[in-house]
């Protein structure tokens, strides 16, 4: 969801930044040293986070108001923080506004030009199909692989599809406690061995290998071999991965590879939001230039927060997302179509 744009006025954020730093000006009599500082909480790149961080620095400075830093603030008894969020509708901005005993809010909302103008002109776009609904907690979810589905009986996978989506669709899921492997019409299943009290920020993922499936909650794996219906599962304690670093301040926390590609555009990455647990999310593709993310689709919304987003193939992952109207866990593939 970042973007990278021109440096100074071109930058379509710098206009909005100008008009946001006046508002907080009008907030401390001219003259009064404030502490400044800007965080960025949204997918905007690193490019135009800079340009929006130096455009109120200098409007700030304009309207004769004395900027500090963070760093040289200990003796300021005025500050502005400033955030730099986003939600389903755009980015929103907000100013943390402190002097003396006093304190305010003050909140803009911004359109989200340079990500739509990069996304929209890309060729590429994401469709979400819902595959399963339930009031289960979900970790993580897999569709199996053609090869894999050929090799199950009809007792360790379901004949036909659910109400809702695939057949093939196997689930880990909690109770707050144990996990569980289970297909999605619940004809099985494997209960995997406690590693404590697991609750919904506990992270899970189910891969399938040439003999079968490997379940992992919280530095725990589990293999279980085909047929699925009467698999031992064979558990062992993970090394601990340390994660390819990517710039965090722009992705939400779910996110998967996606070696695809319309034309010369690559959809490296798929990822959600930078909201929490309690407000709606989206899913978007990006792509990785000179060290920074670049939103390559437009985002697709989702009625609460995306809980686990894995690859299923080159073109495909598989999303758990807690609906927030209804409660329930939901699951949906999530494939990348080239063309508008």
């Amino acid at each position: 969801m970042g973007a990278r744009a021109a440096a100074g006025d071109a930058n379509p954020f710098v206009a909005p930044a100008r008009e946001f730093a006046r508002r907080v000006a009008a907030s401390f009599p001219p003259g009064t040293r404030v502490a400044i500082e800007v965080r960025n909480r949204s997918s905007l790149g690193a490019g135009d986070v800079a340009a929006v961080r130096e455009t109120i620095l200098g409007e700030l400075a304009a309207r004769d108001l004395r900027v500090t830093t963070t760093a040289e603030s200990a003796d300021v008894a005025a500050s502005a923080t400033i955030t730099l969020s986003e939600n389903t509708n755009g980015f929103l901005w907000v100013a943390e506004i402190r002097q003396g005993d006093r304190s305010s809010v003050l909140l803009m909302a911004v359109p989200r030009a340079s990500a739509a103008s990069t996304a929209e002109n890309s060729g590429i776009t994401l469709r979400g199909a819902l595959l399963w609904s339930g009031p289960e907690h979900v970790l993580a979810a897999s569709t199996a692989p053609p090869t894999q589905l050929a090799a199950s009986s009809a007792t360790q996978l379901a004949n036909s599809p659910t109400a809702t989506g695939a057949s093939n669709l196997l689930l880990l899921i909690t109770d707050g406690v144990t996990a569980s492997v289970t297909d999605a019409r619940h004809t099985f299943k494997i209960a995997l061995p406690p590693s404590g009290s697991v609750d919904r920020d506990a992270q899970g993922s189910l891969a399938w290998t040439a003999s079968g499936v490997t379940a992992s909650i919280d530095g725990e794996s589990c293999t279980l071999s085909l047929p699925l219906a009467t698999s031992q599962p064979q558990c062992h304690t993970d090394a601990k991965v340390i994660p390819s670093p990517l710039p965090k301040a722009q992705l939400g926390s779910q996110r998967a590879d996606l070696p695809a590609a319309c034309g010369g555009v690559s959809a490296e990455i798929l990822a959600s939001g930078t909201g929490d647990y309690t407000q709606p999310d989206s899913i978007r593709a990006y792509e990785m230039r000179d060290g920074d993310v670049v939103p390559v689709s437009p985002a697709i919304a989702f009625p609460g927060p995306v809980l686990s987003l894995q690859t299923q193939s080159n073109t495909a992952a598989v999303a758990v997302v807690h609906n927030l109207g209804t409660g329930d866990d939901e699951v949906y593939e999530i494939s990348l179509v080239c063309g508008h």
